[in-house]
């Protein structure tokens, strides 16, 4: 259904990609998940609380202004079609009317950590981690605790190290595919 629906031009309704991210979350046999890029729009995030009964710890955000983003888009030398100065505008555009009501949803709830995306890469990866020590306190405490926990703790903590050094990437990449935050959650 959803390979038909890609084909047609259509978009995959937010229950069904809610449920289908349910349903890995659940068989992961993980409680704590980083979730790139989503929600996209205010419906993705309806949805996803509608159906998880869950909302996110916090969400990540990569604060980064515009004309830097242009700049380095324009600078990757990929090759892509869609690294052009009018196609970079209208995704930011679709970005700031559609994606960034989401993050402010949650800033007005103040789950929201901003990290200044701006700076060197190293001083990103440094804003990062201090986001995510007291998840790396939380594992050190349970490192006598049971396999299940711990694990579900090193992979969230593998991924934020991916994260951290996979920053600079993501950001030449930030137009293209709307990845402006993570959303950090627990399943209940």
């Amino acid at each position: 259904m959803i390979q038909n629906m890609i084909k047609e031009g259509k978009i995959v309704p937010s229950e069904v990609t809610v449920k289908l991210l349910q349903k890995a979350m659940l068989e992961s046999g993980n409680d704590k998940f980083l979730i790139d890029g989503f929600p996209r729009n205010e419906e993705n995030r309806a949805a996803f609380e509608n159906v998880t009964k869950i909302e996110p710890e916090f969400v990540l955000f990569f604060d980064c202004l515009e004309e830097e983003m242009v700049r380095r888009l324009l600078n990757r030398n990929q090759g892509r079609d869609d690294d052009n100065i009018e196609t970079i505008r209208k995704r930011f555009k679709v970005f700031v009317e559609s994606s960034l009501p989401v993050v402010e949803y949650y800033g007005s709830k103040g789950k929201v950590r901003k990290i200044d995306a701006a700076k060197p890469i190293d001083e990103v990866f440094k804003s990062v981690e201090v986001i995510f020590a007291p998840f790396n306190a939380e594992a050190n405490r349970l490192s006598n605790t049971n396999v299940t926990t711990r694990m579900g703790l090193e992979n969230i903590i593998s991924c934020i190290k991916w994260l951290s050094r996979a920053i600079w990437s993501i950001l030449t990449n930030i137009l293209s595919k709307v990845l402006f935050w993570r959303t950090i959650c627990r399943y209940p």
